[in-house]
């Protein structure tokens, strides 16, 4: 008998945070965790150059394609605005938040 379990995390392929906009969002998300998941913040321990090639990376793998590039930049802007602040999920699901 092979055991299965469930997805601990929703998946990025085609999710609306690695695909959607505004792009701010996809970084706060990994700034600041995401409250109730087990998504937990970055903030304090990646720089902005390695949130920035992470982000761009999840917006262009696993066929994603977005063909965004994020900076340093626009990380630290983020996180010196805090833009938007992640709310609790209540149900992630495959293929993404929904």
């Amino acid at each position: 008998m092979e055991w299965a379990s469930p997805p601990l995390y929703p998946a990025l392929k085609n999710s609306s945070v690695a695909v959607g906009k505004p792009i701010s969002r996809h970084i706060e998300m990994i700034l600041k965790g995401v409250p109730g998941s087990a998504m937990q913040p970055y903030q304090n321990q990646l720089t902005d150059e390695e949130i920035a090639a992470i982000t761009t990376y999840e917006r262009n793998a696993w066929g994603n394609n977005t063909d965004d590039e994020i900076q340093p930049a626009d990380v630290a802007t983020v996180r010196q605005n805090n833009i938007i602040k992640p709310t609790m999920v209540d149900k992630a699901k495959s293929g993404g938040f929904q």
